[in-house]
């Protein structure tokens, strides 16, 4: 706005540079001339103005879109944190529940027993065996326990290899006892330790069977 003031101000002075050749008898040429010279000034500012006014409503636009970006980002983050937070809570209820959890069997479920086989994890008629005495003798006690189901291995593999074995054998025990013992899946929860607590000697064949293992802790 103040350049088209800055505009109108040259007109108004452009009249009166007229009047004032016309009052001191200027020739016609040079009226013209210098009429010519200071429109072209005129013309420069107005397009200097016009081009300032598009580079603001530009900017302005820009502007705009910028904000609407970062009003997306930090709603998609509020919901990322919203949703971590959760989480948290819940893995924290869950400890505090274990933490006043009193553990009152420990089943150790290995390659003898259990024969989980090098990088298996199906259960085998023997092991089904062990687990179908395991929920009767939960049944039995007409009490609502807590089980949480461990899964292991021995250092052959990746550790990242490992951690994933050691999920399946525990997630097959508890499909187990929920499918065919028809134990509650609320009642269980299963962990993955991998490589990370042998419980044998990883350098023998005999201290590796042990090591691949599932370990059922019944709390109260």
């Amino acid at each position: 706005m103040t350049c088209i003031r800055r505009i109108k101000l040259m007109f108004l002075l452009l009249a009166a540079l007229s009047i004032a050749f016309l009052n001191s008898c200027v020739t016609t040429k040079v009226f013209q001339e210098t009429t010519r010279v200071q429109t072209e000034k005129i013309q420069a500012l107005q397009n200097i103005a016009e081009e300032n006014e598009r580079k603001i409503k530009n900017l302005e636009t820009e502007t705009k879109s910028e904000i609407a970006r970062l009003d997306g980002s930090v709603d998609d983050a509020a919901a990322t944190g919203t949703k971590a937070l959760k989480q948290a809570e819940t893995a924290e209820a869950l400890a505090k529940k274990l933490s006043k959890g009193k553990v009152i069997y420990e089943v150790i479920l290995t390659n003898e027993a259990g024969k989980f086989g090098f990088g298996k994890f199906e259960i085998s008629d023997e092991l089904k065996s062990i687990l179908n005495d395991i929920a009767k003798m939960i049944k039995d006690q007409n009490r609502l326990r807590f089980i949480e189901i461990e899964g292991h291995t021995d250092d052959r593999g990746s550790e990242a290899y490992n951690l994933k074995l050691g999920l399946k054998r525990a997630e097959a025990v508890r499909r187990y006892f929920y499918e065919v013992n028809l134990l509650p899946l609320h009642i269980m929860s299963v962990i993955s330790y991998g490589e990370s607590r042998p419980m044998a000697d990883n350098s023998t064949k005999e201290g590796r069977a042990q090591n691949r293992r599932v370990v059922i802790l019944i709390l109260e």
